[in-house]
């Protein structure tokens, strides 16, 4: 369907009540800079890398207010709907009186062009809002997306440390909003914030996907190819039409498709399933990212190597998907057909995920090899479900991408490993059955030959990691 089809949006800006008239896909960035003239939110990779033009999110929840700092080059404004969107402008800090954190990186040296520092400052505001315990570990994570050329790390570091002993004692507060106003991390504003969205009409959730309407999930990947691709269409958020809630029913876990990475990354239900979710998240985008990005959209991206879909696959997750027809449910190893082919039915979106009670508390693994540690796209990922009694495999799923056109299920591997020995032997024997299952393409990212070895080399991984079973040995 063509025609700009445009909303009337309305969010908290900093300190006030804002609306203008738009297409929902427009980058958030774009209002900001040039809608309301926050100049100091800069614009620079425009694919969410780089970090310069990060802002802090918040969306009132269980009766306070979550934040969290995303890359607005690829927020669909849409999304911030009823919401309150936070510049470097909005923490009103000044020469005179900069923010603890605007001080720390003065008093460290930790800025020079200045480009990069005011998304630097808030991703550094967001740590001290949004971070479990307020440590340098996840001071270093909450600043992986932000790319600073001038500079260097190591004083942006010390910074961040400084932060850090600063506001230790917000770290088992629940709210620290009233905290940060107390230090003057956040202006006083900010404890007004609630009132201010509960005044905002609330979103309109759609029962029905008109026809020819394009469905967008966090953007991460569509907004990258540019926003040109949608704004000529109508879009559907997945907001407008998916829950994100993560919960328990009948003792499965379902996960709403507008659930992100993130939340799920570190929820206690899925945790049950994953336990080291939280360290396989580093190998998965930047914070700002997965703050983002959806397992739903992850899924419909259909993506060969798409991280997260590998590891639900190898979960024996299931996807429910909303339509004309009402709700069907498939397992999600069936629902990739083809290489950016889906089964999925015209006007139907998918609404939710499902984790049967039976893969709780199993061992998962998760490997990802590229050609950088972090943020980037793998040259090869999978993943290992695993039951085992005693020293038997009562039950296995082996997923892997970038070795096929889908993200792939093996499952003549898998099946072939039910009932053996957990030996040297059995893991041999699955990296050879591993390799003649997939069919990799030589690209960029290596060669058919490398990938196909690399998968067989992470299947000895996910035994050695699981039951430190080092391949080779008898």
């Amino acid at each position: 369907m063509s025609g700009r089809v445009e909303r009337e949006i309305q969010f908290v800006l900093n300190d006030r009540v804002v609306e203008l008239r738009a297409h929902p896909a427009t980058p958030l960035l774009d209002a900001i800079r040039g809608t309301f003239a926050q100049k100091a939110t800069k614009e620079g990779c425009r694919e969410g890398d780089c970090g310069a033009c990060t802002v802090l999110l918040g969306q009132a929840r269980d009766g306070q207010m979550a934040y969290r700092a995303v890359t607005s080059c690829l927020v669909p404004i849409g999304d911030v709907a009823g919401q309150h969107v936070v510049t470097v402008e909005g923490l009103q800090g000044t020469a005179q009186q900069p923010t603890p954190v605007q001080a720390a990186l003065v008093a460290e040296l930790g800025t020079q062009c200045g480009f990069c520092t005011p998304g630097i400052v808030m991703a550094l505001t967001g740590f001290l809002l949004t971070a479990p315990h307020l440590n340098q570990d996840e001071a270093t994570l909450a600043l992986a997306g932000n790319i600073c050329r001038c500079t260097g790390y190591a004083p942006i570091l010390r910074a961040a440390a400084a932060l850090v002993a600063q506001h230790q004692p917000l770290a088992p507060v629940t709210d620290r909003v009233p905290g940060l106003v107390a230090t003057r991390a956040l202006p006083g504003y900010f404890t007004r914030i609630p009132q201010l969205l509960a005044d905002l009409p609330p979103r309109i959730r759609l029962t029905q996907l008109p026809a020819g309407t394009r469905v967008v999930a966090g953007a991460t990947d569509l907004l990258v190819q540019g926003p040109h691709g949608l704004l000529d269409h109508d879009v559907a958020l997945a907001g407008d039409l998916c829950a994100d809630a993560i919960e328990l029913v009948d003792g499965d876990l379902v996960i709403g498709a507008g659930a992100t990475m993130e939340a799920l990354s570190h929820h206690p239900l899925f945790l049950a399933f994953v336990p080291q979710m939280p360290q396989y998240a580093r190998l998965i985008a930047s914070q700002q990212i997965r703050e983002r990005a959806t397992l739903a959209g992850n899924i419909v991206n259909a993506s060969p190597i798409g991280d997260f879909v590998i590891l639900l696959l190898a979960l024996g997750a299931h996807i429910r998907l909303q339509g004309p027809d009402g709700m069907r449910e498939m397992p999600l190893d069936q629902f990739h057909t083809g290489y950016k082919q889906m089964d999925l039915r015209p006007g139907e979106w998918l609404a939710a995920i499902r984790m049967p009670a039976g893969q709780r508390e199993q061992r998962v693994a998760f490997e990802k090899v590229s050609k950088r540690t972090h943020l980037d796209i793998a040259s090869v990922n999978s993943a290992l479900w695993i039951q085992v009694d005693g020293q038997r495999i009562v039950a296995a799923r082996l997923a892997a991408g970038g070795v096929a056109p889908v993200p792939k299920f093996l499952r003549k591997t898998s099946e072939a490993l039910r009932g053996m020995p957990l030996d040297n032997a059995t893991v041999r024997l699955a990296g050879e059955l591993a390799r003649a299952e997939v069919t990799p393409i030589s690209d960029v990212r290596g060669s058919a030959v490398y990938k196909s070895r690399l998968l067989e080399r992470q299947v000895f991984a996910h035994f050695q990691r699981l039951f430190a079973i080092e391949e080779g040995l008898p």
